[in-house]
């Protein structure tokens, strides 16, 4: 028995000794102290001027939150809707959105008054306005080559005519009228330019070409007579009348119906207007 004693004795004995007992404190672990509050033993030692469980009241009279109990760090934790150095302001939900012309909903959308469009409507509504351009006569093209004859020989003729707005105000139409001979000599005449057909009324201003704003159209001349060749590429122009080859000089003189010309009847067009 007493041999087995000294053994039980021996192992005890070696277990090794720790002389620092671990800290078990962790009553802080979870405890927020504010402005330049400490914790000691799971409560914060506020300094001068502050009190709270969390230092959080502001006893100095420097600093007050409107609504809220927290004071962080110097600043007002402000709950959701509220701003400001104290939380005193109501956030305005429908901050930075305007409406020129109109007032706001409670969902921060305006709504605006009669002749006025758009999501802060500053945009005037437009009014649809119909009318027909007046015909265009006498389109004569430049001698640019061959001699000033067709001849009978017959001619390629390509028309283009697009409309188009200049300064809000007016629109124009830019006219291609090309007839070149196919033979022998290559006699070639051609206009191009732009012409007004519309101006807007005084305090409008032209926002858009509602109608269509093109029309062409591509044939060949083997006669002395007006044609009608058929349309392509769009309703803008109701009408092409064209006359290449003519009893005399086709180039270069422009009288009405002896030389080379161009007639243009129009459609109906629609416009928006805006007062300016």
């Amino acid at each position: 028995m007493l041999l087995g004693l000294i053994a039980l004795t021996t192992i005890i004995s070696c277990e090794p000794w720790d002389d620092e007992q671990p800290n078990t404190d962790t009553s802080c672990d979870f405890v927020t102290c504010y402005n330049g509050g400490v914790c000691k033993d799971g409560d914060c030692d506020c300094p001068p001027g502050y009190s709270g469980s969390e230092c959080e009241i502001d006893n100095t009279g420097n600093s007050a939150c409107v609504g809220v109990t927290c004071y962080n760090g110097g600043t007002c934790d402000c709950p959701p809707g509220y701003t400001g150095s104290n939380c005193q302001y109501e956030v305005d939900p429908c901050a930075g959105v305007s409406c020129v012309n109109g007032d706001l909903d409670s969902d921060c959308d305006c709504n605006c008054d009669d002749g006025w469009i758009g999501s802060d409507c500053s945009t005037p509504e437009p009014e649809d306005y119909t009318f027909i351009p007046d015909a265009i006569y006498d389109i004569c093209p430049v001698h640019i080559g061959g001699d000033r004859e067709f001849g009978g020989d017959g001619q390629i003729v390509t028309i283009r005519c697009n409309a188009f707005i200049v300064n809000n105000t007016s629109i124009y139409v830019h006219v291609y009228f090309h007839a070149i001979e196919d033979s022998p000599d290559w006699t070639e005449g051609l206009f191009e330019g732009d012409i007004k057909i519309y101006d807007a009324p005084n305090g409008k201003k032209i926002n858009r070409i509602t109608s269509s704003v093109q029309s062409h159209a591509y044939y060949v001349d083997t006669d002395h007579s007006f044609d009608y060749p058929p349309i392509t590429n769009g309703n803008l122009v109701q009408s092409f009348q064209a006359i290449g080859d003519t009893g005399g000089n086709d180039l270069g003189q422009c009288i009405n119906n002896s030389d080379a010309e161009l007639n243009i009847i129009f459609n109906q067009m629609t416009i928006e207007l805006v007062d300016e």
